[in-house]
């Protein structure tokens, strides 16, 4: 289970200003139940004075502290012992579900296709034999300290499969590709010309897709928390609590880009012109 970080603000009325004199206001924990026996805890905790009591939030999330959903933009103190929970799998999944879907529906010939994918911190080379089909070339960026354990998973793919994959740790490698994949939020002068998918908006990135709307196996009605995106809340029940089929990730329902809602089949036709504009 994890637990969800709610602020408020108390107002500074004489009529509040009395109350918090009287009656300060407390933290308080509910347990929240959902689909298939899916339970979170929601942490309502003031903002007095623009002060969070973040060790009365602690004490208030117990053995969850670590595992908070917390609003964007609001910083936690290192030494709360507060940990800000980001979802690691359930993006990642939703991200190249998407990736493969605009590859098959695109004009892209895979034996001209190069395919990049950002991924610093080793977490999606069982995905990688996903994108295989629709590339030439796949390129990995990573973390230096991970190219020998990159390298040999590419030896192993290779032996598997055939296909190898180009390792390195710098990132104008991606230069060519057709399409970059990364569930990191990357801001980077090598990709400003690249058409990036991503889960995050690439401000100097103009052509990136960034993944809207999604699909999942069934339609869920959940709750909205202010400032927590509806991503990370999903990644969170996916991730830290019991399997359920409600909860399967299929892919993007529709991408943005410059400001604009597509749908799949219109990305993929952005990704058949880039293809014509090169020729």
């Amino acid at each position: 289970m994890f637990a969800v970080l709610e602020l408020y603000k108390v107002g500074n009325s004489f009529k509040e200003k009395l109350r918090k004199r009287f009656l300060k206001p407390s933290i308080s924990v509910d347990r929240l139940s959902i689909y298939d026996g899916m339970h979170y805890y929601i942490i309502r905790a003031p903002i007095i004075d623009g002060e969070i009591d973040w060790k009365g939030i602690g004490e208030a999330a117990g053995g969850h502290k670590k595992r908070m959903l917390i609003p964007h933009g609001v910083e936690v103190p290192e030494d709360s012992g507060i940990v800000r929970f980001k979802p690691r799998v359930f993006q990642r999944i939703i991200l190249f579900n998407t990736a493969v879907s605009l590859l098959a529906l695109s004009d892209l010939i895979p034996s001209e296709t190069v395919i990049s994918v950002i991924d610093y911190d080793m977490l999606d080379t069982e995905r990688i034999y996903s994108l295989l089909p629709y590339a030439s070339i796949v390129k990995v960026v990573t973390r230096e300290s991970n190219i020998e354990a990159y390298n040999c998973f590419s030896d192993n793919l290779y032996n598997e499969t055939g296909a190898r994959l180009i390792v390195t740790d710098d990132i104008s490698a991606v230069k060519n590709s057709n399409l970059i994949l990364t569930a990191e939020e990357v801001e980077d002068e090598n990709l400003s010309k690249c058409r990036v998918l991503s889960f995050y908006p690439l401000n100097n990135t103009p052509k990136a897709l960034c993944i809207g709307c999604i699909e999942l196996t069934h339609s869920l009605n959940l709750p909205f928390y202010e400032g927590i995106p509806m991503i990370d809340f999903l990644g969170a029940l996916y991730e830290l609590c019991p399997p359920s089929e409600r909860l399967t990730p299929i892919r993007a329902k529709t991408l943005i880009t410059d400001h604009f809602e597509l749908t799949i089949f219109s990305a993929a036709n952005l990704l058949s012109k880039d293809l014509d504009n090169e020729k």
